[in-house]
């Protein structure tokens, strides 16, 4: 198979028997969007910025100077391709300023996934970065 047949080469539904062992994973698909949702109260002076794609990226989110309960949504990401299923969504911390949150909660969907934090008070300008991987399972 040449280079350029390889390149055009779509898996599909070919099944596999055990495994399969591939050098790299590479997403041609488009930055998903990403919103911040203006009616909740706590995330009001949230800003959130993404690079990335639908199947991986880093995700920026920064914190004004307010209370937040633990069940407020900080973002939203929208996938530019649906799941057929809903996708799980992986996410570690990469770098933080100021304040250690420890953790990510995501809430997936076929179309996308909600970011929410355990933490409920937030210093001014506090951002938290963490990469994400989703993978949709059968």
């Amino acid at each position: 198979m040449s280079d350029q047949q390889f390149k055009n080469f779509r898996f599909g539904d070919i099944k596999f028997p055990d495994r399969i062992t591939v050098n790299k994973i590479k997403s041609d698909y488009s930055l998903p969007t990403i919103a911040v949702p203006g009616a909740s109260a706590g995330a009001a002076n949230v800003t959130a910025t993404i690079t990335g794609s639908d199947v991986c990226g880093k995700i920026a989110v920064t914190f004004g100077n307010d209370t937040f309960a633990s069940t407020d949504i900080y973002a939203v990401v929208t996938f530019n391709h649906a799941y057929e299923k809903v996708p799980y969504v992986f996410t570690q911390p990469y770098y933080t300023y100021t304040t250690d949150l420890g953790a990510v909660f995501v809430d997936s969907t076929t179309t996308g996934f909600t970011v929410r934090f355990p933490q409920s008070t937030l210093g001014n300008a506090d951002m938290f970065n963490f990469t994400y991987f989703v993978i949709e399972s059968k």
